[in-house]
């Protein structure tokens, strides 16, 4: 029976294990090495260097898709995860539950698809005896859940053999008869007594009237919300939406119990910067946080045994035990929860409002395209605008909308998708706006497609209809399975680009699975290029020829930029030598591809000096061009920091002195700066044009204002 482990008792033994030396078989994969997170374990969003022992099998790269433990244990390779499913592939740790390690029996979810076709996709609940249960079945109690959403949290909770029972009975259940009756789930969770709680990736069923959001803590078995997020997080933070106005997301979760109702521990999908005023928290989204009551540990606790180069590594999945006793305690409270619910409490934390669209959204257009032709972005998460209100009425933002300059949205997440058939959000991972005039639009998404085998969370999509799949893109680089697409960015002339693109709508996906080769000599043919990056490391964490931190060429199969060059020197960027994978989770620039002119973001942010988030857009080697604060200003919402998720083009700071909005800051405007200077008589808001810092005269301070812009030839409209 494994050990109950209380909040306090936790904190007690993280005190303890720093204090035990190592042992000759901590880490060794296998049986043994897994018993080493029995009481708890996690994953960390990014590839590692330790500094610290050595693991058991002399690989000193920590993986993304490694399980570890206390005391710098290295519990699992994914490999091992994945035995029974015959993969060599790192495929990432997304969820983890361990069931029972005397047994090797664990539940957990990955970050990428499998390999083999059909076998399972990243929101599928796995186990390690080779169990399969498809992300439908977990959502079937769910009302118009259309697709995959992901699998970002999982906890298995009941009598311990009843879950032991019931994972024996899943693992001969091939996929494709859960799919064929997803509803089977729920019947025999009922039968066994048991639940599984989850979170997703994405909003249920939409942004626009949501069910539940993906920082919500759901039953597959009753089919409603044990957690939102707005309960999980204390009132001084603005959780849930639209109500309070961001979802933070859940990107790990465990019941544990409490009073009279069950407690939490779980990690967060942003990092919040709180207002001591309000008493609000501050945390990451690598710290483990308690229900309703802050950070228990530090994303730096959990990882620094590991003594790796940098103090925050993010956190993708996480675990701890639970007690006999206490499982039997949570499935009864969850039971008696449930059966209380209505209608109206399925949507415990959000207000119920619905926001319509429009009778002809299949018809729409991008109407604001125009305000995203030299930059745009989108967020890692949904959020409340309380800015100027969205053409279409609708407030509620999701991270798969683009926006642009001037608080823009410049085209729903529907809108881009509109010529594959999908109406479901999927979310905006990576984007390059190529032509607004043609409304031609590169892009990929969070989530697969709805519709079986159209596309994948990995493939090339452009609003014409163009599928290039992830596996074409990486032809060069000899891999053969999808790795996903975080960054896109097309270089080259704009006009080939858009001939190229019109020329790739005639082949279907098919056509390039089967002829991968080809692309890479269309577009050599029509001499452009397509940088970008992926999820995961290739081909192997133990075999690199390229980090998701590094930008790639699809059409030369080289690495254009490592993840080291693209940060400054002092930050350790780059595995083996400096020790951690920053990644790289969007990408814009030039169309003529110079480094210096290139804009990106990373996947977790650096303490260090110079430090940044992951939210913030940087310059090659060169540090912070915007925070993420102030890209998201204009819009308004109630968190200072939501993230990062696509980018396009390059970020160039307004011209101060640009009066006469012609693009430069030249004679013209110093003729009306030289009449403007010397006022005193501006007044408090500011009257006059040259009054930078509205403070009612046009002085010394704001001629060195207008002396930094003066001679530019950039400035964005």
């Amino acid at each position: 029976m494994q050990k109950f482990i209380t909040i306090p008792a936790l904190v007690c033994l993280f005190a303890v294990t720093f204090l035990v030396p190592a042992k000759t078989t901590m880490g060794q994969m296998g049986l043994e090495a897994l018993k080493n997170c029995s009481n708890l374990g996690f994953s960390t969003e990014e590839d590692f260097v330790t500094w610290g022992p050595e693991p058991a099998d002399g690989n000193p790269i920590i993986s993304d898709g490694d399980l570890l433990g206390l005391n710098h244990a290295v519990c699992a390779r994914n490999a091992d995860l994945l035995g029974q499913f015959d993969i060599k592939e790192d495929l990432g740790l997304d969820a983890v539950h361990i069931i029972d390690a005397d047994r090797y029996l664990v539940a957990f979810s990955t970050e990428l698809d499998s390999p083999n076709p059909g076998q399972f996709t990243a929101g599928d609940f796995l186990i390690t005896n080779g169990g399969i249960i498809p992300n439908m079945a977990l959502l079937y109690k769910f009302d118009n859940i259309q697709g995959d959403l992901g699998l970002d949290a999982v906890q298995v909770i009941g009598n311990s053999v009843n879950i032991k029972r019931f994972l024996d009975y899943a693992k001969t259940v091939p996929r494709e008869q859960w799919l064929t009756e997803p509803g089977v789930l729920a019947e025999m969770l009922d039968i066994y007594d048991i639940d599984i709680l989850f979170s997703t990736e994405g909003t249920g069923p939409s942004p626009d009237s949501p069910i539940f959001l993906d920082g919500d803590f759901l039953s597959a078995r009753f089919g409603v919300i044990v957690q939102s997020n707005g309960s999980l997080l204390p009132n001084t933070v603005p959780a849930g939406v639209p109500v309070r106005g961001v979802d933070f997301g859940l990107d790990a979760g465990n019941m544990v119990p409490g009073g009279e109702e069950p407690d939490v521990i779980f990690s967060t999908e942003l990092l919040y910067q709180g207002n001591p005023d309000q008493g609000a928290p501050d945390f990451t989204d690598g710290d483990v946080l308690q229900l309703d009551n802050g950070v228990v540990f530090t994303n730096k606790d959990l990882i620094s045994p590991f003594e790796p180069r940098a103090d925050f590594l993010g956190l993708d999945a996480f675990f701890s035990a639970v007690s006999q006793d206490a499982m039997e305690l949570l499935i009864s409270q969850i039971k008696e929860a449930a059966g209380k619910t209505t209608e109206k409490s399925k949507t415990a934390g959000q207000s119920g409002t619905v926001y319509p669209l429009s009778s002809d959204r299949s018809n729409s257009s991008l109407l604001q395209l125009e305000a995203c032709r030299a930059f745009a972005f989108s967020t890692e998460e949904d959020f409340v605008t309380r800015g100027p209100e969205p053409p279409d009425g609708n407030p509620i933002i999701s991270d798969g909308d683009l926006l642009g300059r001037n608080c823009a949205v410049c085209a729903r997440n529907h809108e881009l998708l509109q010529n594959f058939d999908v109406s479901t959000d999927l979310g905006l991972d990576a984007v390059d706006v190529i032509d607004v005039e043609s409304e031609l639009v590169a892009f990929s998404t969070e989530l697969d497609s709805p519709h079986a085998g159209q596309f994948t969370a990995g493939d090339l999509l452009v609003t014409n209809g163009t599928i290039i799949p992830n596996t074409v893109l990486l032809e060069l680089f000899n891999i053969r399975h999808d790795m996903g697409l975080d960054a896109l960015f097309f270089v080259g002339d704009p006009e080939r680009i858009s001939g190229f693109l019109s020329e790739a709508r005639e082949f279907p996906r098919q056509y390039w699975l089967r002829n991968p080769d080809e692309l890479v000599g269309m577009l050599r043919q029509w001499q452009i290029d397509i940088w970008f990056s992926v999820e995961g490391t290739g081909p192997l964490p133990g075999m690199l020829t390229f980090l998701d931190g590094d930008i790639l060429s699809a059409r030369d199969g080289v690495v254009i930029a490592s993840n080291d060059i693209l940060l400054p020197s002092a930050v350790p960027a780059g595995i083996p030598s400096r020790g951690v994978d920053f990644g790289l989770d969007s990408l814009g620039g030039h169309r003529d591809g110079m480094m210096e002119l290139i804009n990106f973001s990373t996947e977790i942010l650096f303490n260090g000096e110079p430090g940044f988030n992951d939210g913030d857009v940087l310059e090659s080697g060169n540090g912070v061009v915007i925070t993420n604060e102030d890209l998201t200003r204009c819009l308004e919402p109630m968190a200072g920091f939501l993230g990062l998720d696509a980018l396009s083009g390059r970020y160039l700071p307004p011209c101060e002195g640009n009066f006469d909005h012609d693009e430069d800051v030249d004679r013209s405007d110093l003729a009306v700066f030289a009449a403007e200077f010397g006022r005193t008589d501006c007044g408090v808001p500011t009257t006059c044009p040259g009054d930078f810092d509205t403070d009612g005269d046009v002085d010394g301070r704001d001629l060195a204002v207008f002396a930094a812009d003066y001679g530019r030839t950039d400035c964005p409209e």
